[in-house]
């Protein structure tokens, strides 16, 4: 009898053992943070360099350097854009600041099939010359419908805006404009995406409507920059120039 608990006892001092030494299940790991910044629902800190080049007809240019920072706080997150531009559509080349604007996005909802993204974009006369702005306050309400698919490796985002000016320069046209843009991401890989963003413009000033239409490529270099080319084409015989191409980095932390 003695011997038979000894040999329990030393059996269950093994099996003891045995899971203390036995690795625990290490956590699941958390999902992988989405860096490319192509999704509009999802705000992040973010700084974006850029430069646009446009061909406006008639060997005329005109060439955009825009410094962007986008700062969330919670459902709300807020953009700064200021521009640099150079052209030379009066005969002579010209430089100087662009209209500054600023931007506030809000989150109300967000599954992980639909968000719904609220924005007011605002654009102020500070421009140092005529040909960069309109000479008017700007502002410009609108919303962004985001669709996903594939995990949200698909998105399909389409949004409406209507731009309008409400004080300014009384000698400059007023502005008055819808905006239909179907923005359409694809993202190949985890480190890649391809932008397909076809945008309708109806200028009730100048009584004209046109296309805008760009594809964008971009990959993640490391951690949170990334660099992209975006070519696009204009459309339309009322069209404000005939293509444009764009550079840019973009870092987000």
């Amino acid at each position: 009898m003695r011997r038979t608990t000894g040999l329990a006892f030393a059996f269950v001092v093994l099996a003891l053992q045995a899971a203390a030494q036995t690795p625990s299940p290490s956590p699941a790991a958390a999902p992988e943070e989405d860096k490319t910044g192509t999704d509009p629902s999802k705000f992040l800190r973010t700084l974006i360099v850029l430069n646009e080049f446009r061909s406006l007809g008639d060997e005329r240019i005109y060439d955009e350097f825009i410094y962007r920072y986008i700062q969330p706080i919670g459902k709300v997150k807020f953009q700064l854009t200021l521009p640099l531009d150079s052209t030379d559509t009066t005969g002579t080349s010209q430089s100087g600041f662009g209209d500054l604007g600023l931007k506030a996005n809000y989150l109300p909802k967000r599954t992980s099939k639909f968000a719904l993204v609220l924005n007011l974009d605002s654009f102020f006369p500070t421009a140092t010359k005529s040909l960069f702005g309109t000479g008017k306050y700007v502002v410009s309400p609108g919303a962004t419908f985001a669709f996903f698919f594939q995990g949200g490796r698909i998105i399909f985002a389409p949004s409406l805006q209507q731009k309008f000016s409400y004080a300014g320069d009384a000698q400059r046209d007023g502005v008055n404009q819808t905006l239909v843009d179907t923005y359409f991401v694809y993202k190949p890989t985890k480190t890649s995406w391809i932008i397909v963003d076809p945008q309708f413009v109806q200028d009730y000033e100048k009584d004209v409507f046109f296309n805008q239409t760009e594809v964008e490529y971009g990959r993640l270099m490391f951690a949170g920059v990334s660099t992209y080319v975006r070519p696009g084409i204009a459309l339309g015989n009322d069209r404000p120039g005939d293509w444009n191409l764009e550079f840019g980095v973009k870092v987000i932390h």
